[in-house]
């Protein structure tokens, strides 16, 4: 306060002055501080005195109008109004790193939740028993249950093979191709751009198509020619030959396995069903063991 004071008197004015006397004041000293430098007298040598004097009487008066405000702000907190403020103040100055705090911790817990959840799935997969033999479907296919559809579908498959213990099956549906991509809709196309990805980075032992779907991958590499001893189990009607880039010779790529009774009960929409074993399969010997079951099947 006795600073205060001292600024009141280095204006030349009393403590009880309001903010327009200060202002006119200041004013004053300024334009006589300039009409002595331009007479080219010497100024006022503690003129610096004088603005330090202005801006701590103004800094003074503005932090009482900030407290009025906030005791005003505050007063519906009552006893809490202090504590209140602080808080308000520490969110106003800390804002964005409170934000940043919290996105980071967000992140951190969803990477640890994310971890927890891959390494039980890890310890489960750990559990079980080595995959006899690895499916996908791809195609217009679908199942009757949407949350079970592929574990039914393992089932379904794995019951024929009572020597085996485990199946890995994918199922991707790919909508039939239309004659020119104009005629498809961005959700038609979206699902092929899909299929193509998976066709790429998944290595199943077998796959079963659609008619649409097996003229499109015949033409690929990825499907094997199928051994002759195999093929002849089959009819003519059934040995679904291709061209791929590799091999202009149209070769058996797939079987046709539609008319299985083996497949009736399958718990499964499709039309047309074409077992081909991709190149270099894994178990290559229990795929062919498949496609035999079904095309042997009374």
């Amino acid at each position: 306060m006795e600073q205060l004071k001292k600024a009141y008197e280095r204006l030349g004015l009393t403590e009880t002055a309001t903010r327009e006397e200060v202002e006119k004041r200041f004013d004053l000293l300024v334009r006589q501080d300039r009409s002595r430098k331009r007479a080219g007298e010497s100024g006022d040598s503690d003129f610096d005195e004088v603005i330090k004097a202005y801006r701590t009487i103004v800094d003074q008066e503005d932090q009482q109008v900030i407290e009025q405000l906030n005791q005003e702000r505050y007063a519906k907190w009552g006893s809490l109004a202090g504590p209140a403020e602080k808080v308000s103040d520490f969110f106003r100055l800390y804002k964005f790193r409170v934000i940043l705090s919290v996105i980071i911790v967000g992140v951190l817990i969803a990477g640890g939740v994310t971890y927890k959840n891959y390494r039980d799935e890890q310890n489960r997969l750990a559990k079980l028993p080595p995959v006899d033999l690895s499916i996908m479907l791809i195609g217009n296919f679908g199942t009757n249950d949407d949350e079970h559809g592929v574990e039914n579908l393992e089932k379904a498959f794995l019951k024929n093979f009572p020597d085996w213990k485990r199946l890995s099956l994918k199922l991707t549906y790919l909508p039939p191709e239309t004659e020119n991509e104009l005629g498809m809709g961005q959700m038609d196309m979206a699902m092929r751009q899909k299929a193509q990805l998976e066709v790429m980075t998944e290595n199943p032992d077998i796959y079963i198509l659609d008619k649409s779907t097996f003229a499109w991958l015949g033409q690929s590499t990825v499907l094997e020619p199928l051994d002759e001893n195999l093929v002849n189990l089959a009819p003519e009607t059934a040995r679904m030959k291709a061209k791929s880039e590799d091999d202009p010779a149209p070769r058996v790529y797939g079987i046709d396995i539609t008319q299985s009774p083996l497949l009736k009960d399958l718990p499964l929409g499709r039309d047309d069903m074409i077992a081909a074993i991709r190149i270099d399969p894994k178990n290559k010997e229990k795929a062919v063991q498949f496609i035999e079951k079904y095309l042997t099947a009374k």
